[in-house]
């Protein structure tokens, strides 16, 4: 157990953890929003593609680079909010996940759950790949416990319009 003393920082109602998590740039909160919303691991690749994925359609095309990448994940790594397993998976630890759980209303979330959300969407409109809608269910508890309903409205409408006794029907391939 760490007992951890407060500082010149710290209020009654934030934690060393939620100081930590705002004192970061909005790049790096974009990247733990991204993590956190994959059910707190993510394969690297994927959050590479996620990533790049925001160069296309945003204007943050100067920052989100290969070199940039690096840079911020290692920074958040040292700083021991994100933790690598078996050199593929990229993780948030529990503390973490804790305190990002209390968030409701922040912008950069909402960019990254809108990644998210369009590429699923987007691999699902190119494939007849069943499993897409599999992570969606999966990811569902995630996605539909943050009450900012004008942020979840495109796929907890999907989710729940969906019959979930077809998905049991689907063939495997």
């Amino acid at each position: 157990m760490e007992i951890i003393l407060a500082n010149e920082q710290s209020k009654l109602n934030n934690s060393n953890i939620n100081i930590s998590i705002n004192t970061l740039s909005i790049y790096e909160k974009y990247i733990i929003y991204i993590v956190y919303l994959h059910e707190c691991r993510i394969d690297k690749n994927l959050l590479y593609l996620l990533c790049y994925q925001v160069i296309n359609n945003h204007s943050l095309i100067e920052y989100f680079k290969s070199k940039n990448l690096e840079e911020l994940i290692a920074n958040l790594l040292n700083k021991n909010i994100l933790k690598i397993d078996n050199n593929t998976f990229l993780s948030i630890h529990d503390s973490i996940k804790y305190e990002l759980d209390k968030v409701k209303y922040d912008p950069i979330l909402f960019c990254a759950y809108a990644s998210i959300k369009r590429y699923y969407f987007e691999k699902l409109s190119k494939t007849n790949d069943f499993s897409i809608l599999e992570q969606l269910l999966c990811n569902r508890q995630i996605i539909l416990k943050n009450p900012c309903e004008f942020v979840l409205a495109g796929i907890s409408t999907y989710v729940s319009n969906f019959n979930f006794a077809l998905l049991w029907c689907i063939p495997r391939q």
